[in-house]
């Protein structure tokens, strides 16, 4: 009947289907109460595998209805995450309605069906296994190594079933590494093109160098170089692969042209970029483009004037890794310029030694925007253990996050001197910093 609906109708547990709140159905037809629109799951689910998570949730099943004559007939139309899809089953459920004094005219006719998720203690989830596809000949519960085409597996119980849940992925030549962000993303990269000599390193600079994050560069063992490592026209993925990268001779290990690009990641968590001396400015790293630190350390470099580690100039994007063990007498870990930005996702900048101002981080001119990651340990001779500021122009501390702790100054601010523009938001912790043996969080 065109003005009628058969209205909300639930399937709960295992029982059969229950009396239709339909008015004219109930009064002028004859149903068959076992038929119509049972499934034989208790609830519906729906359990899929997205970079390498298990997501199960609840699911509402959205009917697509056809009527033929006397039958009607609905179909689960989201089959992207309708549990009975992933089984290889169609969520087919009909009805026959016995005409009386009068025909059904072949109007869809629209239902809800709402299914809860089952408690924890009705599920079972196992351990992830790895079956290798197409040519690739592997299955275990490690993860494989080896390049190929793989799936990853989880087996869930819920109830009586059991359900396979797979999400496909290759492994490439090279290496790989995953960042995850607060939310949750994932980004993968990959690194394809081994450098084994100095020589290979030295040469990568110019546009025909340049990289994405799906064909980066990797060290295949430890890199001793004579000279600096210069970047320029190009944007450069390196993976350190647990190896070092140390400076052999004098200056700075890697210099960024502006315009240019740095992606430092380490897949093996043991990589470092060292031993950068005799330089006034950047041992570390000297950057005036932009630099992305994923991973790895820059570590025991030693400057003769402004920033050990990093020499910012341009753009620093800091998301983990670890900048320790420098030296230089102001910016022993970071060093900002006037009119450069750095922004702190991640990672610490801990037990670096300056012998004036800022073994943390100095600023004169630029702008820091802490959002997460430590600063702890630094040692400043004069002012500012953990952070540094002069205001020389527009210069900006921007705190929203993170931990500025257990830094130490001879003189004043053993967490944070400043001078210049202040703001806190957020939940950042500034705590247990001392200046001359007393306590100093803020000066």
């Amino acid at each position: 009947h065109k003005d009628s609906s058969i209205g909300v109708y639930s399937v709960d547990g295992v029982e059969k289907a229950k009396q239709l709140t339909s008015g004219y159905l109930t009064q002028n037809a004859a149903a068959d109460q076992d038929d119509f629109f049972h499934s034989d799951q208790p609830e519906s689910y729906w359990i899929k595998m997205q970079n390498g998570e298990l997501y199960i949730s609840g699911h509402e099943h959205q009917w697509k209805y056809t009527a033929k004559g006397n039958v009607l007939e609905a179909l689960c139309g989201s089959e992207d995450t309708c549990l009975c899809h992933h089984r290889d089953a169609t969520l087919k459920l009909t009805m026959k309605v016995e005409q009386k004094s009068k025909s059904y005219n072949g109007d869809p006719v629209h239902v809800t069906i709402v299914n809860k998720l089952p408690k924890a203690e009705d599920m079972e989830i196992g351990d992830p296994y790895y079956v290798g596809t197409g040519a690739s000949d592997y299955e275990g519960t490690e993860p494989p190594s080896a390049s190929g085409t793989y799936e990853v597996c989880v087996d869930v119980k819920i109830h009586d079933d059991i359900y396979t849940v797979k999400e496909s992925f290759e492994i490439k030549e090279g290496t790989c590494y995953t960042y995850k962000d607060k939310d949750g993303t994932k980004t993968e990269y990959q690194f394809t093109q081994p450098i084994t000599t100095a020589e290979e390193l030295l040469a990568i600079s110019g546009s025909e160098k340049h990289t994405t994050k799906d064909n980066g560069y990797y060290l295949a063992g430890d890199i001793a170089i004579g000279n600096t490592w210069s970047i320029a026209d190009a944007e450069i993925y390196l993976d350190l692969n647990g190896y070092e990268l140390k400076q052999s001779g004098v200056g700075s290990v890697v210099s960024i042209a502006s315009g240019s690009g740095l992606y430092l990641f380490d897949s093996k968590e043991t990589g470092k970029v060292t031993g950068g001396n005799g330089v006034k400015y950047g041992a570390g790293i000297h950057n005036s483009g932009t630099l992305h630190m994923y991973g790895g350390s820059i570590t025991e470099n030693d400057c003769e004037l402004d920033g050990g580690g990093v020499y910012n100039k341009g753009t620093f994007h800091l998301y983990g890794g670890t900048i320790n063990n420098n030296a230089s007498p102001q910016g022993a870990g970071v060093y900002l310029c006037v009119g450069s930005t750095m922004h702190m996702y991640g990672g610490m900048i801990c037990d670096n030694t300056s012998s004036a101002y800022g073994a943390g981080i100095f600023l004169i001119g630029g702008t820091l925007n802490l959002h997460d990651g430590k600063i702890q340990g630094n040692h400043a001779g004069s002012r500012g253990g953990g952070i540094a500021c002069h205001n020389n122009g527009d210069t900006y501390v921007n705190l929203y996050g993170g931990e500025i702790s257990g830094n130490t100054t001879d003189s004043l601010g053993g967490g944070i001197y400043h001078k210049g523009e202040l703001r806190l938001s957020g939940k950042v912790k500034i705590a247990e910093n001392k200046a001359g043996g007393v306590d100093s969080n803020l000066y």
